[in-house]
């Protein structure tokens, strides 16, 4: 019977996952393709995902600075023939393992129905940081069920000393899904890795945290070898290090940040405020409830490791879908405050602060959204423009083209290959690094390209070198198309 009930639940969770992704006007993006109109990290994977299924190599032909896991992705999107269909359907697949997890979690603390009324509820806390075509997105579900895990060993540490070694298999899977699309996604399932080694060392489990790491490397090391053969096989290993790890760091310790006061308090306010919410429970569990002390100082740690990094790093606000199940444990977390008659009314007032904010921005969302598809022509324009100019460029020298400085859309919608490993942002991608730097002036000075594309009114590092051996041949609002003299 209990199973009947799992999979009835699961089956109505995978629905609201898809329904989730038809939600907010999404549904008219299968028939309006790229309505958004941005510099979308999101475009950039799409046009990885379809380089390489047109045959190019990711980060040796091809450079982007996220790692092959959403490369990978994004080439299994690329199979659909219509890219928007392929988006929804990867998307709900990710987003059905996400609450699946997540209700396991509100099962701990929670009983059967109301465990799927905050499930639902999660669906709104998720949008209330995104859910699109992002790395963060890709390694949620990932986390999610290995926090489970974490979260079921840490309750029943004190009758069953010794730690799954499966889970410690899964939680390699995890750590190496995180680092192949972007280091720092790793961080909330570290913290409970940190929490369970310290139980299992005051346990005195030596040979089960030997097992454990043995486990957890071994799952590590499945998930990375294809790769490895994939990018040995095309020469490419140290391309795909590079680009994965050693340019992130570059671009990390590069990154200027001016952070003022008003800055900080504005952040905290908008859009750290569930998870200072959630520093708070755990904070009052870890002194208050001995019986859920040591998931509680999880919750805490990882609070306060997503506040922490937030404010040091450019503080896009996608970066904390990777914390979204520590809000999870939150929730569990956060009746036993309310069961306090001294913290009653304080624990009421958090409740209806954090509901006004996940309602409020869920509905600034579908704002959003309706502007973009309803308000703003700019990405319907842009692509008129994009194919007008490939309409200029003979078809057999379509592959000999490059887009300088211009919006990843150009390659989405005209079908075009780029000609140089550098095909987004080059001025911005390449300040963060001289090697990258020299190389793409040496692709640039090597005239390979017989066409270049740049964006109308704005100025380029090269455009001096451009203008010397290219000449426009045709002007539209947004671009300028260059052919080589």
């Amino acid at each position: 019977m209990n199973r009947k009930r799992n999979i009835i639940e699961y089956l109505i969770l995978t629905g609201f996952a898809f329904i989730y992704q038809l939600s907010f006007l999404n549904w008219l993006k299968i028939l309006k393709h790229h309505i958004n109109f941005a510099i979308e990290d999101s475009d950039v994977f799409l046009c990885m995902g379809k380089f390489t299924q047109k045959g190019l190599i990711p980060y040796k032909d091809v450079f982007d600075h996220k790692g092959p896991v959403i490369v990978l992705i994004n080439w299994v999107i690329s199979q659909f023939h219509n890219s928007e269909i392929g988006y929804v359907w990867v998307l709900a697949f990710f987003m059905a393992f996400t609450l699946v997890g997540a209700n396991k979690i509100l099962k701990f603390y929670f009983n059967r129905k109301m465990s799927m009324i905050l499930t639902l509820v999660c669906l709104l806390i998720i949008r209330v940081y995104g859910f699109s075509n992002m790395t963060e997105t890709y390694c949620l579900p990932f986390l999610m069920w290995s926090i489970y895990f974490a979260i079921k060993y840490l309750k029943s540490s004190h009758i069953s000393k010794e730690h799954n070694v499966w889970y410690s298999f899964f939680y390699g899977i995890t750590f190496m899904v995180c680092t192949l699309t972007r280091l720092t996604n790793a961080i909330p399932l570290c913290v409970f890795i940190l929490v369970g080694f310290v139980v299992l060392i005051k346990e005195k489990q030596g040979i089960n945290l030997l097992k454990n790491i043995l486990f957890f490397i071994i799952g590590a090391t499945i998930c990375f070898l294809p790769f490895l053969i994939y990018f040995y096989c095309n020469d490419a290993v140290y391309d795909m290090l590079y680009a994965t790890i050693l340019y992130n760091i570059e671009y990390t310790v590069n990154t200027p940040t001016h952070l003022t006061i008003m800055t900080i308090i504005n952040h905290m306010v908008y859009v750290l405020n569930l998870f200072i919410a959630a520093l708070i429970i755990a904070a009052y569990n870890v002194v208050a409830n001995q019986q859920e002390r040591k998931v509680a100082i999880c919750v805490l740690l990882a609070s306060m490791s997503a506040i922490g990094f937030q404010l040091q790093s450019r503080m896009y606000s996608h970066y904390l879908i990777i914390y979204i199940p520590i809000l999870v444990v939150a929730i569990g977390l956060f009746p036993y405050m309310l069961k306090d008659k001294k913290m009653k009314i304080f624990a009421i007032i958090l409740l209806v602060c954090s509901s006004f904010v996940i309602l409020y921005k869920n509905v600034s969302a579908y704002r959003h959204s309706y502007y973009n598809l309803y308000k703003d022509n700019s990405a319907h324009v842009f692509i008129k423009e994009a194919e007008q100019i490939k309409e200029k460029i003979p078809e057999p020298d379509r592959k000999y083209v490059i887009a300088y400085n211009t919006n990843s859309l150009f390659y989405l919608c005209t079908d075009i290959v780029p000609c140089y490993k550098n095909f987004i942002l080059q001025d911005w991608q390449c300040s963060f690094s001289d090697e990258m730097r020299k190389n793409f002036e040496k692709d640039i000075m090597s005239l390979k390209a017989k066409y270049i594309v740049l964006t109308n009114g704005e100025e380029n590092n090269m455009d001096t070198f451009i203008y010397q051996n290219y000449e426009p041949i045709f002007t539209t609002t947004d671009l300028i198309l260059m052919r080589k003299k």
